[in-house]
């Protein structure tokens, strides 16, 4: 082979290694950076308790989502779960028995955040009140047979199992709620859905959107019941009675109106 050829050879084989090597090492580089963020332990959720006196407590929020379910009797049991490097960094401030929780989800630069999947969550006494408001954030209350009052601009709220009144209100976020035994629900909403659904015979269930759609299921019985919508579908199979105690009251301008024995 002339010397020429095997030069010009060699250096194409020496010149086709180094790419080849530095493709392969941007591959493995561009693959730690993915699995690193794929394949990262998520971070650990922080735990503590406070020994304290409860009846209320007031949550403030702008993003994330706060749960309370029930807990022990005597003390408030936190768990601050972080998400995508962003934290619900709350304060706490005791107001004798009253516990007031403020704050904001912020990422790890400490910046305020409005899209935030981090949150609490809190185990307080069955009896305890709760007081709850929140911009985009989601609440959920679990268990508890105090009085629920619960305010979202564009966040959802849910209830399980909840025993005392209740009052809800949001603005394009919906409203769900499961095996309620409240003798008295008030709910209002402007574009959010609302479904209830009652474990027990309710005195008074009020529900009113703009353009969300309602949906009640109650407990068979009978009920006195004012079902109006607009624009929307009408469908009502609760037995009425305008003698009976039980009231159901919903009303919609254009959303479908549902009230269902189940």
């Amino acid at each position: 082979m002339p010397e020429r050829v095997k030069v010009l050879r060699l250096l194409w084989i020496t010149v086709g290694a180094a790419a080849t090597v530095a493709l392969l090492g941007a591959g493995i580089v561009g693959g730690r950076i993915w699995s690193g963020r794929a394949d990262a332990p998520s971070q650990p959720a922080v735990r503590y308790s406070r020994i304290h006196a409860v009846t209320k407590v007031i949550v403030e929020i702008n993003s994330g989502y706060v749960q309370v379910r029930v807990g022990g009797t005597g003390r408030v049991d936190f768990e601050r779960r972080p998400r995508d490097g962003q934290i619900l960094d709350l304060k706490e401030v005791w107001e004798g028995d009253r516990l007031r929780l403020t704050g904001a989800c912020r990422d790890g630069n400490g910046k305020r955040v409005t899209r935030c999947q981090a949150g609490y969550v809190l185990q307080v006494p069955a009896a305890t009140e709760i007081e709850a408001r929140t911009d985009s954030g989601d609440l959920t209350v679990a268990g508890l047979t105090g009085a629920v009052s619960m305010t979202s601009g564009s966040g959802d709220l849910e209830l399980r199992n909840v025993g005392g009144p209740v009052r809800l209100t949001t603005n394009s976020g919906g409203v769900t709620a499961a095996a309620l035994r409240s003798s008295n629900l008030e709910a209002q909403t402007n574009t959010g859905d609302v479904m209830v659904a009652f474990a027990a015979p309710p005195e008074l269930a009020a529900v009113t959107t703009n353009t969300g759609d309602i949906e009640l299921t109650v407990p068979p019985g009978r009920y006195r019941t004012s079902a109006d919508t607009i624009s929307g579908r009408r469908e009502v199979t609760v037995p009425g009675s305008a003698a009976s105690s039980p009231a159901l009251q919903a009303r919609s301008n254009s959303g479908d109106v549902r009230l269902r024995a189940g």
